[in-house]
């Protein structure tokens, strides 16, 4: 996509394409491009990151030992490992750090990696070689939040829209989310060409409300992994209070304001009561 704009009759989207430039026109525009959206610049959309800046490096393994059909997190001081299987003993290994993201070589990327891979005993124990079979890949911020998700003949759906920090496996859901919530909005506005920005800000409203408490369940999860002794004490409390688990992986499971921790239950868990 080389260029995007809109005006009171259509959207319109201009981009290279299998060799030549070609032009695109529709009534409504949906940006699904991730958290590095180029339409938050497009359309004036302001881009604020959650909470301490965090970000991602990604690698690729052949031959890791005990894979299963299910993706693990792994937790250390500073970061997390996530694993996400490939099939027959490949897996991708992510690690999520703490701090901004470091502007560095293809062979310092590598070797840093391999160091912040040390953090993860178990996991490197599995591992015939700690070192990726191809380049290490990096990604900035892993979570954000925008001014509005909206503009003129334009929504924002996905991580564009504003990105969950992985830590609650919740982005995928939001996601789904999103799309339901577009799909349902744009029936009664696409018929009448309702698509004005006034007529599409509910939207941002309405994704707000779902949006919100998945980001107030990261940093919750997020300090706590960050303060052992306050997790340590949570899982004390979720093992002798079913109520209060069974509240927690609601919240979890099912993004939405009305399963959301209540400020007692947050209490509750960084206490220990």
């Amino acid at each position: 996509v080389r260029s995007t704009q809109t005006d009171k009759e259509q959207a319109e989207v201009t981009g290279w394409y299998e060799g030549k430039t070609t032009t695109h026109t529709a009534r409504l525009l949906v940006g699904a491009d991730g958290i590095r959206s180029r339409f938050h610049r497009d359309f004036g959309i302001r881009r604020r990151q959650q909470h301490s800046p965090r970000f991602g490096l990604s690698a690729h393994y052949t031959d890791l030992q005990g894979i299963r059909d299910r993706v693990e997190v792994h937790c250390s001081k500073g970061g997390e490992a996530f694993v996400a299987p490939l099939g027959e003993g490949a897996a991708r290994i992510t690690l999520l750090l703490s701090g901004g993201v470091r502007r560095q070589g293809q062979a310092e990327l590598s070797d840093y990696y391999v160091a912040n891979l040390q953090r993860f005993p178990r996991l490197v124990a599995r591992l015939r070689s700690p070192f990726p079979q191809q380049a290490v890949e990096s990604a900035g911020g892993v979570s954000l939040d925008v001014s509005r998700c909206h503009a003129r003949r334009m929504l924002l759906v996905g991580d564009a829209a504003g990105a969950v920090d992985p830590i609650t496996g919740q982005g995928m859901t939001v996601a789904l989310m999103d799309a339901e919530t577009a799909s349902e909005f744009l029936l009664s506005r696409l018929p009448q060409d309702r698509l004005s920005e006034d007529d599409l800000s509910p939207y941002t409203t309405r994704r707000l409300g779902y949006f919100n408490p998945a980001v107030g369940l990261a940093r919750l999860v997020l300090f706590m992994v960050q303060h052992p002794f306050v997790a340590r004490r949570a899982m004390k409390v979720l093992s002798r209070n079913p109520a209060l688990r069974e509240r927690a992986i609601r919240a979890d499971s099912q993004v939405s304001a009305t399963h959301a921790l209540s400020g007692r239950d947050e209490w509750r868990l960084f206490l220990g009561l």
